[in-house]
């Protein structure tokens, strides 16, 4: 076996031989100081075995493997060992559960691994092949540069085994294993000094709201501070970012992976903070009721706030790459109003909500359509008036627009013998209306290059008597829409949303839904339309991505706002 073969079986080995966090949070009560983010599982043999049932989780194991042996390599160090390095036995059959702990030691990234093995006999095995393997790659060619190995045993029994030259140090206390890469770091762990955090009121404070959920990973950290860990200054993890610290868990069976988030209000922006303490009492976001069957992918929430949306961007926003600023904003805002004849931010972004939801649907859109999707919005508007005045405005500068050019004036001597013209015909109105189910729908009559290219586009908006705008790109979603709203069959009634609200609960502030299947069957019908436009490398990441999506009955999320913080659940349906 070469020398870098040696050195990497020697990593992987400890890699694959690693989540258990269950009433006690730490496996063997071995927790590194100032740890920044921390990830377990509780129980990683259910955890494996559930996973294992789903196609998703058969993708996920074929793609975690031991690299860089051969069959008899790897049929030799089994042996040695004396158990399968065939991960599903190893999640199963070896290792009961595992830490993570992420730390920032002395400016540089560090790690330590708390491993909780099936017994103490594993663990020595695992530090002699270890030393085995890593001191018959000392003084070798291939760059791996000569290493001292330091084996020793202290007087409470614990056995350490350093390797400096390979970043790596390694503990064995009966049948838990540590590994970390640096020698700081696993000291610290040895001697418990972080197990204080979880007695603290800091960490009480998040983990406290997760615990009506049952958690087979678990997850706790400070996010602001993951950066340095990255190579950045600041990280971007879009609504996450809002949040010093955070604090997660996650389940799973063969039908489905569930992740619950909590972010404490106290660590938010004060914009995102204004938000959450400002939406209503979670319950029934009532908005899916009108969404037609056949959509694909939807949003709806009942706590749409344009302005402190607008606020929460503008104040989330830092350094060289930042957006606009709230005075920019204001500034556009103005100019906007001056050529469009409205005020965008207050008669348009604070006039909609709180209920507002929009989504992708196939219900209305022609089987040949190169983009087989309709957009639609569907949204409560505070002040009709002021809302349909835009309205108007929008459409009088269609109209504009659409108007025909002025005639050319007929020459004064016509020759008698010339053919007839034609009479020129009458211009199509740029908007128009057309009457369903006691509501008036007004579409654009054309778009002029879009039919046949991305779907038979007709943009159309109407009023419900309820005051609910809905928007679409084609007249017949709009229709469909308005018979959703008034008790026809659509998203809500699906056999899918019940599974959703199963899963998620009837009491929320905001939801979303991805129909994976639908979207597949989609995508892999318009294979050959969209094939072309890759290169060789982008197919085969596009053939793995339908892979992993045609294993995924649905993704869905929901957001939940309290006095104390936001809770967002997020679950996979196989």
């Amino acid at each position: 076996m070469s020398t870098l073969r040696r050195a990497a079986v020697a990593a992987v080995l400890i890699t694959l031989s690693a989540p258990a966090l269950a009433q006690d949070l730490a496996v063997g009560g071995r927790t590194p100081a100032n740890p920044l983010l921390i990830v377990s599982v509780t129980d990683s043999p259910s955890l494996w075995k559930s996973l294992g049932e789903s196609k998703f989780g058969q993708l996920l194991e074929s793609k975690v493997a031991l690299p860089g042996m051969t069959p008899m390599e790897r049929g030799s160090l089994e042996k040695s060992l004396d158990f399968s390095l065939e991960p599903a036995d190893l999640f199963t059959q070896t290792v009961k559960g595992f830490d993570v702990y992420l730390l920032e030691v002395n400016d540089e990234p560090g790690f330590v691994v708390n491993f909780q093995l099936r017994d103490a006999s594993t663990a020595t095995k695992i530090l002699d092949q270890v030393k085995k393997e890593c001191s018959s790659a000392q003084g070798s060619a291939g760059g791996v540069s000569a290493s001292t190995v330091v084996d020793t045993t202290t007087n409470k029994g614990v056995r350490q085994l350093s390797l400096p030259a390979f970043r790596l140090y390694l503990a064995a206390d009966g049948s838990t294993l540590l590994w970390s890469n640096q020698r700081e770091s696993m000291e610290s762990a040895f001697k418990d000094e972080g197990k204080a955090i979880f007695t603290s009121e800091y960490f009480k404070r998040y983990m406290d709201e997760l615990k009506g959920d049952p958690g087979k990973v678990w997850m706790f950290g400070e996010i602001a501070r993951l950066a340095p860990l990255t190579g950045t200054k600041t990280l971007d993890l879009g609504p996450v970012s809002d949040s010093t610290t955070l604090g997660a868990k996650i389940d799973a069976d063969k039908t489905r992976l569930k992740m619950a988030i909590f972010q404490h209000v106290e660590d938010m922006p004060s914009a995102s903070k204004r938000y959450t303490l400002t939406a209503p009492p979670a319950g029934d976001v009532g908005i899916v009721n009108y969404f037609p069957e056949g959509t694909n992918f939807l949003f709806g929430t009942n706590h749409f706030d344009g302005t402190s949306i607008l606020e929460m961007v503008t104040e989330s926003a830092k350094g060289d790459n930042a957006p606009l600023s709230a005075k920019q904003i204001d500034e556009r805002v103005a100019s906007g109003k001056a050529l469009l004849g409205f005020d965008a931010k207050e008669d348009v972004l604070a006039n909609l909500g709180p209920d507002l939801g929009f989504g992708l649907t196939t219900s209305a859109q022609s089987k040949d359509a190169k983009f087989p999707f309709d957009l639609f919005m569907v949204s409560h508007v505070k002040n009709r008036d002021r809302f349909e005045a835009v309205l108007e405005s929008l459409e009088a500068s269609a109209s504009a627009s659409a108007a025909p050019a002025p005639r050319r004036r007929q020459p004064k001597s016509v020759d008698p013998n010339a053919a007839t013209p034609s009479p020129t015909p009458e211009p199509t109105p740029a908007v128009q209306a057309e009457e369903f189910e006691g509501e008036t729908i007004r579409f654009a009559s054309s778009v002029p290059g879009a039919s046949g290219t991305i779907g038979d586009v007709q943009p159309g908006y109407a009023f419900t008597k309820d005051d609910y705008f809905i928007f679409a790109l084609n007249k017949n979603t709009i229709k469909s829409i308005i018979s959703a709203s008034k008790g026809s069959k659509g998203m809500a009634d699906t056999s899918l949303m019940k599974d959703v609200n199963a899963q998620l609960g009837g009491n929320r502030n905001g939801i979303m839904v991805i129909d994976g299947k639908a979207i597949h069957d989609i995508l892999d019908a318009n294979k050959d339309k969209l094939i072309g436009l890759l290169s060789a490398e982008q197919k085969a990441h596009f053939d793995e991505a339908m892979n992993y999506l045609g294993s995924i009955r649905a993704l869905s999320s929901a957001s939940t706002y309290t006095s104390t913080g936001k809770k967002q659940e997020v679950v996979l349906l196989f």
